[in-house]
């Protein structure tokens, strides 16, 4: 008997059920300690490195977005790829709903939320403290301008900070 109708009756948010072929996938997510992006079939999540500014500081989750607009950090893959074939990049998305238990958290999801990608970026930056990290390179039309400001210690003016190698607590 439903109460969607009854006065003073708390209504109760329900969780979408995802396809169970995703099951595997979100439990190695969850257990991972890098932000995972899905490769394929079969095989395990590849880490995806968390940006770090060129101080070393990890960007905070409330700046992500804005860094992604600037850098070159590409958004994970979700598990999507499993039933398409296709590489589905997620979004960043951050919960206005005051029922969602994530209300206000910036997270990562599915762009479609046909599957069950989802990490809670605070929660997860809480939990993996020493997860690989990386300073993101400029995008192209970014690159003219941040030389303008500071300067290229490169004399080739390439960016001075590219991502060859993750690093870890900004080593």
């Amino acid at each position: 008997m439903s109460n969607a109708g009854t006065p003073n009756t708390p209504q109760t948010p329900s969780r979408k059920v995802y396809n169970p072929i995703f099951k595997e996938l979100k439990r190695s997510l969850c257990n991972a300690m890098f932000i995972g992006s899905f490769v394929g079939e079969g095989l395990p999540l590849k880490p995806v490195p968390y940006p770090e500014e060129p101080s070393g500081e990890r960007v905070a989750v409330h700046d992500l977005s804005a860094y992604h607009q600037r850098r070159c950090w590409d958004m994970p893959m979700c598990f999507c790829g499993l039933l398409t074939g296709k590489d589905h990049p997620a979004r960043f998305h951050v919960p206005k709903s005051l029922q969602s238990p994530n209300y206000g958290r910036p997270s990562i999801m599915c762009s479609t939320s046909s599957c069950s990608y989802w990490v809670d970026l605070e929660k997860f930056i809480l939990a993996n403290p020493n997860m690989p990290r990386c300073i993101y390179p400029l995008r192209d039309g970014l690159r003219l301008t941040a030389k303008q400001l500071l300067g290229s210690p490169d004399p080739d003016g390439e960016d001075p900070y590219p991502c060859e190698t993750p690093r870890k607590n900004g080593q």
